[in-house]
């Protein structure tokens, strides 16, 4: 009696996601984003349907809350002031006390152009979670700065607990400021957001 000829694994199938699933997203990025820059500062879900052109079964299938679209324009935020620094670091060839400084007024001016879509986050039932939410997005566009430059990284200093503290160091910060909570001009914010970054962090480097 033959044994039976082994067959091959059969591969799972791989379905690609759905294209329209990544527009219905971007239609309600896109028009809760626009609602801002049109001066709207109390959106809402069914102000975010009308502006994408959906209906608020399809805006519920993909976010809980406005909030949560307003964490995703908040991630592009800090992916935006991280690439402006890279791109800067890679123009100079090394840290300057200019541009240390420049980097905390990108920050603090985005902070303060976008507290419409901030404040409310901070400020709400939700403002707690929402707060953490923030300095993730904040921490990890910082480990990515960090380890651009390990070599700046103090020994026993790990990168990401590093990105942790500095996120919400400066986010607690700007938090105050852009809420009303302490009365303060954007030239002192920026003072303390660099008196406040470990000096391994600030110190400009000795160009080659």
């Amino acid at each position: 009696m033959t044994s039976p000829t082994p067959t091959a694994p059969t591969k799972p199938v791989v379905r690609a996601a759905d294209p329209r699933t990544a527009r219905t997203r971007a239609a309600i990025v896109t028009g809760y984003a626009s609602l801002l820059r049109d001066g709207n500062c109390d959106v809402s879900v069914r102000d975010v349907v009308t502006a994408a052109g959906i209906s608020r079964a399809s805006f519920y299938t993909h976010f809980d809350g406005v909030n949560e679209v307003a964490l995703i324009l908040v991630r592009e935020m800090f992916a935006g002031l991280g690439a402006e620094y890279l791109d800067e670091r890679l123009r100079t060839g090394y840290r300057t006390s200019e541009a240390v400084r420049a980097g905390q007024e990108r920050l603090a001016d985005a902070f303060w152009e976008r507290r419409a879509t901030l404040a409310p986050l901070l400020e709400g039932g939700q403002a707690a979670a929402t707060y953490i939410e923030i300095v993730r997005a904040f921490a990890a566009t910082i480990e990515q700065l960090l380890r651009h430059d390990l070599s700046r990284i103090p020994a026993g200093i790990d990168p990401y607990l590093a990105a942790v503290a500095i996120a919400n160091t400066l986010v607690g910060l700007l938090s105050a400021w852009i809420t009303g909570s302490i009365d303060a001009d954007r030239d002192l914010v920026v003072d303390h957001l660099i008196a406040m970054l470990p000096a391994w962090v600030s110190q400009p480097d000795s160009p080659a």
